[in-house]
């Protein structure tokens, strides 16, 4: 199984990024694709599942919901809305995962958790301004699965926050 730690934006949010002006570009990320990465886990046999579980459940039991914000959207080799707000939840999944699933990609650290809006060069005139804040009151596992080129991904577990 490909797994990830992530956040899943909410309706309100998931209506301001589906209305983001795409101009005649293809390309564009879908709703199966707006998860929030706060932790890439790689593959990981699915006995592992109910560790992660446990160890996330313990970790994040009583943590405060952070509060997400998007940023407007980076160009360049891909359009992506960072996700401000999730330093501490990023930094508390990973303390508690890592023991379980070593990290393989330490030069991508500090990760940044980020939303992807297209997968391609995207030039600077797609950059529009964008927000969107929430309350997180949950992280998901979720199971991600390549489809043309980029993750589909679909929750395997909920733990929920602000307990």
């Amino acid at each position: 199984m490909q797994l990830f730690v992530g956040v899943w934006p909410p309706p309100l949010v998931q209506r301001a990024l589906a209305a983001y002006p795409r101009g005649d570009l293809d390309g564009w990320s879908t709703p199966g694709e707006w998860l929030i990465n706060v932790r890439p886990l790689g593959r990981v046999e699915p006995a592992v599942v109910t560790e992660l579980l446990d160890v996330l459940s313990f970790e994040l039991d009583g943590m405060p919901a952070p509060r997400a914000a998007l940023q407007t959207p980076r160009h360049g080799e891909w359009l992506r809305v960072e996700v401000a707000g999730l330093d501490e939840l990023r930094d508390v999944v990973f303390e508690a995962t890592t023991p379980i699933v070593p990290v393989t990609h330490p030069k991508s650290l500090p990760w940044a958790p980020v939303l992807p809006l297209r997968k391609d060069r995207s030039p600077k005139e797609l950059v529009h301004p964008l927000t969107g804040s929430w309350s997180v009151e949950e992280v998901v596992l979720a199971e991600g699965t390549r489809r043309g080129g980029a993750y589909h991904y679909e929750t395997v577990a909920t733990v929920p926050l602000g307990g």
